[in-house]
């Protein structure tokens, strides 16, 4: 079946009742929520509520599970286990989570079928010695590749400019074809399906803080550490930086993904919501696969920019899914204007912002999501991922991530300056140049290369 898809976002409608996991999906209408607690029942109108609600929430505080914080950077956490939770639960999923090898040759097959040839993208990605050099010196220089062809991009428009800038958020169709998006749905599986145990190893870094992940040296190794050492469940797989070097690769060749990631087509995209400017430069802060395979848990509400450390307001990340996706499946959930409430984060720590239920937010989603769409949210915007139903297949999903350049590096660790410091859950992602920029500085680095212009 073909996918279609529409512009405009679909607002959720959750009945006003307290942290429950109903099953049931809402009828497509916008609403705001309320502290009060009714009974479950209590559907705006008596509107048929046919559709499946957003797994695990039923308010936006209950949509983290139990109406907790957002715990470990928000992103980690799926919520508690049930009773009885056991490793052979944790097999049957790892199992489905980490058996990519039919997909990617599926993908294989589709964009041998349909892949379009490209022109070549050497004049605009030269060497990485000489662009990693060029950098250092503060360079300018851009990594962005003409992977996909200039010729067939499509600019944003004013509507999605002005619906990113007032809600937080907005949907990008077709910013690839199918073909375009065909070869680079395989390149992302393979290399996801080879970064498989460093996926496992960073869960149990999240969620077991100073666990040793050195010495896990298995799936099964790490799902038993999972089992006994702490009582949540998997939300998703993470892995991080397909643009770069696997590090468990000794050969240090660039992934044969990182040309897509690095797309001028994509980069624009980020740059026209972020409003810049001539002579702004849009740089690449990190690419991530998301994997939540049938029966994961929740992802918790959370903003991007709480896990970034940089200071800057000019954060956005596109989100692309690598499979079609209907609305059974857990695309993301929005709480439009939240990138403006200021008082949110500058009043309260993770912890505090277990109850959401009182600030007023319309909560929107998009679906279906067909492969070559994409969303964009603001480094402040919250969101969440449902649970992935259990009769679905597995839901993959590109993440990107872009900032302006001319952030500055924020302290780590406790910095006085800082009412709140940058959560620890990315740090997989920037410990490899944090170091190498000063507190304080603009965040320049090799491995936050410029990509567009």
């Amino acid at each position: 079946m073909a996918c279609v898809a529409s512009a405009s976002p679909r607002p959720i409608l959750r009945p006003r009742v307290a942290a429950t996991r109903p099953t049931t999906r809402p009828p497509t209408k916008t609403t705001t929520f309320a502290s009060s607690s009714p009974s479950s029942a209590a559907f705006d109108g008596g509107v048929s509520a046919r559709r499946r609600l957003p797994r695990g929430a039923s308010t936006i505080a209950a949509a983290r599970g139990g109406g907790r914080a957002a715990g470990r950077g928000g992103g980690g956490r799926g919520g508690r286990k049930s009773t009885g939770g056991a490793v052979k639960r944790y097999k049957k999923e790892a199992s489905r989570a980490i058996d990519l090898e039919e997909e990617a040759l599926a993908l294989e097959l589709e964009a041998d079928a349909a892949r379009v040839t490209s022109p070549s993208s050497s004049s605009s990605n030269p060497p990485r010695a000489a662009r990693g050099a060029k950098e250092k010196r503060g360079g300018s220089g851009s990594r962005g590749t003409n992977v996909f062809p200039a010729s067939m991009d499509r600019p944003t428009t004013v509507g999605e400019q002005l619906q990113f800038e007032r809600k937080g958020h907005c949907v990008l169709r077709g910013v690839l074809s199918r073909e375009e998006a065909a070869g680079m749905i395989t390149e992302l599986m393979h290399e996801t399906k080879a970064r498989t145990l460093q996926a496992y190893r960073h869960r149990v870094a999240v969620l077991v803080p100073g666990y040793d992940v050195s010495s896990i040296t298995s799936v099964d190794d790490a799902l038993r550490v999972l089992e006994h050492e702490t009582d949540e469940e998997i939300g998703f797989l993470q892995t991080f930086n397909l643009h770069r070097p696997d590090p468990d690769d000794v050969s240090g060749r660039e992934p044969a993904a990182a040309k897509f990631i690095l797309s001028r087509r994509l980069a624009r995209v980020a740059y026209e919501l972020l409003d810049a400017r001539e002579g702004d430069k849009v740089r690449l802060y990190q690419s991530c696969v998301f994997a939540k395979p049938p029966g994961f848990a929740a992802t918790h509400w959370h903003s991007d920019g709480n896990m970034v450390p940089l200071d800057t307001n000019k954060f956005i990340t596109l989100w692309m899914p690598l499979r079609d996706l209907d609305e059974d499946d857990a695309a993301l959930v929005f709480a439009s204007g939240s990138h403006r409430d200021f008082s949110l984060p500058y009043w309260h720590s993770l912890e505090g912002m277990s109850d959401l239920s009182g600030r007023g937010y319309e909560v929107e989603s998009y679906d279906p999501l067909c492969i070559g769409d994409a969303t964009a949210h603001s480094g402040w915007t919250l969101h969440w991922s449902p649970p992935q139903p259990e009769d679905r297949e597995t839901r993959y999903a590109l993440s990107v991530c872009y900032f302006l350049d001319g952030a500055r590096r924020l302290g780590i660790g406790g910095a006085e300056s800082l009412r709140q410091t940058p959560h620890g859950e990315d740090e997989w992602s920037w410990r490899e140049w944090i170091d190498d920029v000063d507190e304080g500085k603009a965040a320049r680095h090799p491995a936050l290369p410029v990509v567009y212009p």
